[in-house]
């Protein structure tokens, strides 16, 4: 009637189930919320820069799991498993993961045995240490602070950013994480930075070769067995004094995935006992 518009018809409000906006999200309002006491608790890290939550927007049809979004240590109760979302900015949000006394209530649920998951910079955080040589990030040359420690790995950011998607089959997980071997992953990769079992072997011509876990060049290898198919190889830095004991304590790559743009195979992630990451944006989905 205003507009002097035909119309056909009028399409009903409804809730539909878009993705949101990563600040946007009504999701994000009950942060710190209380358990719902579900039988299964997921506790996910509210960054300052939280990025590509929708990750885990799956665990929301799933009845039995309660998935809330924390940013207070005192607000993260025992959950069954802690996952380290991505960010728009992992060496501010390890800084504030510290500050705020996160990174350390963390840590005390990792020596509980809860699983501890990170994915893209959160995965990043995983490890030893975190550095921005080229200021790319941070926009300081030299840049660098120590991870929380749980993996034994470094990052390194580049000038090249890895915009791509992959597809692959989780590898030799053990532990807790070992009912995922065998399965398939589907997802993308969209970040900053390069990781690897050894800072000395994270240098700009690998970084260029678009592997997520890079060769190392010293002596000792970790091998990705899958099902039905020809082994693929972690390579890492393990001397036979600080090779792991236990099938726990075990370092293995994630997932041996394939880029669907140029092809290329390799090693994505590193999982240690009850702690994994990975750069597979969307690694829930299948």
């Amino acid at each position: 009637e205003r507009g002097g518009v035909p119309v056909v018809g009028v399409v009903p409000y409804m809730q539909l189930d878009l993705d949101d906006e990563d600040s946007l999200s009504p999701q994000l309002e009950q942060t710190n919320r209380p358990s719902a006491g579900k039988p299964v608790e997921i506790a996910v890290i509210r960054l300052p820069h939280l990025s590509n939550f929708t990750d885990l927007n799956v665990f929301l049809r799933i009845p039995e799991v309660d998935l809330r979004y924390v940013s207070r240590p005192g607000a993260l109760g025992d959950p069954d498993m802690v996952i380290l979302p991505g960010t728009k900015n992992t060496i501010e949000d390890l800084l504030w993961l510290k500050e705020s006394g996160m990174a350390s209530a963390i840590d005390a649920l990792r020596q509980m045995g809860r699983l501890i998951f990170g994915i893209c910079g959160g995965f990043q955080m995983l490890g030893r240490r975190v550095s921005d040589p080229e200021g790319m990030e941070t926009g300081k040359a030299g840049a660098s602070v120590d991870g929380l420690g749980f993996l034994d790995a470094d990052t390194v950011f580049f000038t090249e950013k890895r915009r791509t998607r992959v597809s692959g089959i989780i590898g030799n997980l053990s532990g807790i994480l070992s009912t995922l071997n065998g399965m398939a992953v589907v997802g993308y990769e969209i970040h900053m930075g390069q990781t690897g079992t050894n800072a000395a072997d994270l240098d700009y011509g690998e970084a260029a070769s678009g592997s997520s876990v890079l060769s190392g060049k010293e002596s000792g290898t970790l091998t990705v067995a899958l099902p039905g198919k020809s082994s693929g190889t972690l390579f890492g830095k393990f001397s036979e004094t600080e090779k792991p004991e236990t099938d726990s304590e075990k370092t293995t790559g994630f997932a041996v995935i394939t880029d669907q743009r140029t092809g290329q195979t390799t090693v994505d992630g590193l999982a240690c006992g009850n702690v994994c990451g990975t750069y597979i944006h969307g690694v829930f989905d299948a």
